[in-house]
């Protein structure tokens, strides 16, 4: 675990491989079986990751210039984001205040989601963690003079019901987007779940007549129940992580360690290790989602161009390696050729949005 790149990806698929031959795969997942980091080490770990690694930065940008987007003229904008961080707001708070006419009422709808490794489901940790981002993004408003609401709620997928918070029947000048980006599956609790609960929650995104819905994936083909094929898409996948993370970070680096023991090893671990239902780790590439997302009645937007150009330049120039291209409608980004994001935008059919008086 303290070598090179490559060494270090053949440290953890070594040990996924004898807890799937110890039977002990599933406990070790949950974090039964040995001494983690701290809560506080994870986080510390992940800002890292963020602030050597530019693809975060990529996410945010796509993010923040597709609502501006669809925001100009909006007397309010509702922002209904599953699994929310809070991380790319600031940026935004203050670009809608630097808006010619002053910025727009903004509503935040921030839902959380207890991690699958959360047994019991704890949704009161949840929620706590969702009203303290509601607290930290009321202060940056205020600060940005930003008028601003924040809805926060906490829970099992089943339960959500996304109508109680958003009228698909809103005013004239109100604007709506739902997001559904969790950062990179391993850095956030991912929202990846069963195609029933998938297709359940991107109908629910489609019936409330979102302008804009933003969809952000990690794009891989390791979602299959055959372990063989679910191993080396893996391990291919993996390798470019670690590669990535080597040019960056020093190889000492405590919070690299931590970070490449907790998110990327338990993602490994879940992977290799695991079967059937216990497999939470599910990764499908970007076309399946394109199929899933067109099923439930979403319209893909035209990927847009100058938005494609600033995340390329972005990427670019953070690093030679760093590869952006687009394909069926979707901005991908990778490192060294191989794609390990996707991100795309999708609304409402036209007849489906209705406005009140």
């Amino acid at each position: 675990p303290y070598g090179s790149g490559s060494e270090r990806l053949a440290y953890y698929f070594a040990e996924a491989m004898e807890a799937r031959f110890s039977g002990t795969g599933w406990p070790l997942y949950l974090g039964l079986l040995e001494r983690r980091p701290s809560a506080a080490e994870i986080l510390k770990s992940i800002y890292m990751y963020m602030e050597h690694c530019p693809f975060v930065k990529a996410y945010h940008y796509f993010i923040n210039h597709t609502i501006l987007n669809v925001a100009k003229g909006a007397s309010k904008l509702h922002i209904l984001e599953l699994q929310i961080d809070g991380f790319q707001y600031p940026a935004l708070f203050k670009a809608l205040a630097d808006r010619p006419g002053g910025p727009p009422e903004v509503h935040i709808i921030g839902l959380g989601f207890p991690h699958y490794s959360m047994l019991p489901a704890r949704t009161d940790i949840v929620l706590e963690a969702v009203q303290k981002i509601g607290k930290l993004l009321e202060a940056y408003a205020a600060k940005c003079g930003v008028p601003f609401q924040y809805t926060p709620w906490a829970g099992v997928r089943d339960d959500l019901c996304m109508q109680d918070f958003v009228s698909p029947y809103r005013k004239e000048g109100e604007v709506l987007v739902v997001i559904s980006a969790s950062l990179l599956r391993y850095v956030m609790d991912d929202t990846l779940d069963s195609p029933i609960v998938r297709s359940k929650l991107l109908k629910q995104g489609r019936d409330i007549n979102p302008e804009v819905y933003i969809q952000g994936i990690v794009t891989g083909s390791y979602s299959t129940p055959f372990f063989t094929r679910r191993f080396k898409e893996a391990l291919f996948h993996f390798e470019s992580v670690f590669d990535m993370l080597d040019n960056f970070i020093e190889k000492e680096k405590k919070d690299r360690i931590v970070f490449e023991s907790e998110i990327l090893g338990k993602a490994i671990l879940n992977i290799v290790a695991c079967e059937g239902a216990e497999v939470v780790d599910r990764v499908d590439k970007y076309k399946h989602w394109q199929l899933v997302t067109e099923e439930v009645g979403f319209q893909q937007l035209p990927l847009d161009e100058e938005i494609k150009k600033n995340t390329q330049h972005m990427l670019e120039t953070w690093h030679k390696e760093y590869t952006v291209s687009q394909d069926s409608q979707y901005l991908l980004m990778g490192w060294k050729g191989r794609m390990l994001h996707a991100m795309s935008t999708w609304k409402a059919p036209p007849e489906e949005r209705n406005f009140s008086g």
